[in-house]
C-alpha cells in the first residue's frame, strides 16, 4: 500500500513517541487511520529510511537516457551497411551500445525493421522459361 507524506510523517512521529516501538506504532496508527493498515515491518523499514536519508519520501529512479552522438551514429550505420541482416541486438552486442539507442538511431535515418525472404533462387535458364509462358498466354 502505498502512503502519502503526511502519513509516513506521523508514522515516524508515533515510532519516537512511544520509545521506538513498532509494534505500539503501528497498533495506534491503525486506531487512528481505520482505511489504511500498516504493519510493524513496514515501520521498521520507514524508520530505517527515515535513520539513513532523513526524509520520508521514496528516492527519485535515475533512468538511464541513450547517448547518440554523431561518432556512434556513423558506426550503427556503417555496420548495418556491410551486413543489413544484423538485428539491434546484435549490433549491441557488436558496439557496445545500448539497443533502444540504436533502436533511435536507425528510426532517426528512416530505416525500417524488415527480414529479407528468400523465396525462389533464379537460374540462367529462367529468362527462356518466362519468355516462353508470356508467349503462351
Amino acid at each position: 500500500m502505498v502512503y502519502s507524506i503526511a502519513e509516513r510523517v506521523d508514522i515516524i512521529s508515533l515510532y519516537f513517541m512511544n520509545n521506538k516501538c513498532a509494534n505500539r506504532t503501528a497498533q495506534l496508527f491503525n486506531e487512528q487511520h481505520q482505511d489504511r493498515h500498516v504493519r510493524r515491518k513496514y515501520v521498521l523499514e520507514l524508520v530505517k529510511k527515515f535513520q539513513e536519508t532523513g526524509n520520508v519520501a521514496n528516492k527519485k529512479r535515475e533512468i538511464e537516457k541513450p547517448i547518440v552522438n554523431e561518432a556512434s551514429e556513423v558506426a550503427v550505420l556503417g555496420q548495418v551497411h556491410l551486413d543489413p541482416t544484423l538485428s539491434t541486438r546484435q549490433l549491441a552486442s557488436v558496439s557496445g551500445i545500448n539497443r533502444t539507442s540504436i533502436q533511435t538511431i536507425l528510426k532517426k535515418n528512416k530505416f525500417h525493421p524488415y527480414k529479407i525472404h528468400l523465396v525462389q533462387e533464379l537460374h540462367e535458364d529462367d529468362y527462356d522459361r518466362r519468355l516462353q509462358f508470356c508467349e503462351i498466354m
